[in-house]
């Protein structure tokens, strides 16, 4: 993710079960958070790069979201995301490039518990990275 976002990661977070406490094996969320909008033209390479992890995935598959960290650390109005790739072994593909499109309550719930319980895989920890949703 480092390389496909130019040097540019902020960090990688789990949500979900595993930073829940609760982990359940078929399921596996990731957030990410960049230090600037990616362009356009670079949100396929970052799509791919996560995608290209999914098949050796010991989930039934990864759903990972990238945000930037402007984003992240402000309250949530929707979806707000810079790029949303989905896929794995027992999952179907799928990439989101536009947050407008899509529901913004999930994204908004993976943001709250990146900021509430959050474990860092990589980068600054949670809390100094997403704001906190009421």
């Amino acid at each position: 993710m480092a390389e496909a976002l130019g040097g540019g990661l902020v960090g990688a977070y789990f949500v979900g079960s595993v930073a829940l406490g609760g982990y359940v094996a078929d399921e596996s969320d990731i957030v990410g958070v960049s230090e600037h909008q990616v362009p356009a033209g670079a949100k396929l390479l970052v799509a791919d790069a996560v995608l290209g992890c999914t098949t050796d995935c010991p989930a039934r598959g990864l759903e990972f979201t990238l945000y930037r960290q402007e984003i992240a650390g402000a309250p949530p109005r929707g979806a707000d995301f810079e790029v949303n790739a989905n896929g794995g072994p027992r999952m179907a593909r799928s990439v989101h490039l536009d947050p407008g499109a899509e529901p913004g309550f999930w994204y908004i719930i993976d943001r709250a518990v990146a900021h509430r319980a959050g474990i860092a895989i990589v980068g600054l920890p949670e809390r100094q990275v997403f704001a906190d949703v009421p």
